[in-house]
């Protein structure tokens, strides 16, 4: 067994956050019988910490990670479609087509995640030809966002299955965060960095270049399908979503205690998160430390601050 400090994510940035759970997703996929742990560490600031059931360096778990992430790139193809706003009949199809699966069954069984991508995306209206209503995470809901939120997902996929090096995953995971990488149609917007609005900028940032950290983006998209879509109280909600103070919200909690796949998605729905003010005596028995919350904000494109702690 052997653990790593991932000092390149860190928990009040909601992108991190979702580039360790897509670690852990992915790598789970390398030990499903024995899957990896995750956790934080106790003290600001909470990094992600990675444990998992065998002894390797560095460059193996890179090696690995990367396989895996590779592997998943088919997952992000999504039928060829570029745009979230997706027809709820036509939706509907995909996701039955996703559960359904090839006939007769292959063992092993196919894997779960275009299904599970399609939950985290959205829920169809009750008029098939209106388009889905999106989850909060999607960042760029019509083409109106001048980016197209499925293409962005294929395309960090489908350059993370051609190259062959492990650089964007060991910056993103093993050092601080540098920017170096291309931000054009490779960014999701899950970074507070990637809020470009002009009122607060000392110049327009139209013609300025975007940059972003492509490996977290990688990771990031498959954390996303952690967070499935509902709707109540006629609005799609996920985990950890909802409305304080007039503003949509986003809450999460910090671990210390390493948990598996199912015990992190247990703690990723725990009512108490989307409290106004979460109970610490109700929550560090779980072996919750900390409680983040980023608000979202809607312009043309959605974008995230900064968590902020809540204890």
């Amino acid at each position: 067994m052997t653990e790593f400090e991932l000092t390149g994510l860190e928990g009040d940035n909601l992108l991190a956050v979702l580039a360790a759970l897509g670690t852990l997703a992915a790598l789970e996929e390398a030990w499903p019988d024995a899957p990896p742990r995750l956790s934080w560490t106790a003290e600001p600031p909470h990094r992600a910490v990675l444990t998992v059931p065998a002894d390797l360096g560095r460059d193996a778990l890179l090696d690995r990670l990367h396989e895996r992430l590779a592997a998943q790139a088919p997952a992000f193809a999504f039928g060829g479609r570029e745009r979230a706003d997706i027809p709820s009949a036509e939706f509907a199809a995909l996701l039955t087509e996703a559960a359904a699966g090839p006939d007769p069954l292959p063992d092993p069984l196919p894997n779960p995640l275009p299904g599970r991508l399609l939950a985290a995306l959205g829920c169809e209206a009750a008029d098939g030809e209106e388009p889905i209503g999106h989850s909060p995470l999607v960042t760029m809901p019509s083409a109106a966002s001048q980016q197209f939120f499925l293409k962005v997902m294929a395309t960090l996929a489908a350059d993370m299955a051609a190259d062959t090096g492990r650089e964007p995953l060991e910056r993103a995971l093993f050092h601080p965060w540098d920017y170096a990488d291309d931000g054009r149609n490779r960014t999701l917007r899950w970074d507070p960095a990637d809020d470009r609005a002009h009122a607060l900028r000392w110049r327009e940032p139209t013609n300025d270049p975007i940059r972003s950290m492509a490996g977290a983006n990688r990771l990031a998209s498959t954390g996303f399908a952690w967070f499935p879509a509902a709707r109540s109280g006629g609005r799609v909600r996920i985990p950890g979503h909802a409305r304080q103070e007039g503003a949509d919200t986003l809450s999460w909690p910090l671990w210390h205690a390493p948990a598996g796949p199912a015990a992190v998605r247990a703690l990723l729905c725990l009512p108490e998160l989307t409290q106004e003010r979460p109970r610490p005596d109700r929550l560090r028995p779980r072996g919750v430390v900390q409680v983040m919350r980023a608000r979202r904000h809607q312009g043309r494109q959605v974008s995230f601050s900064v968590a902020e702690p809540l204890w």
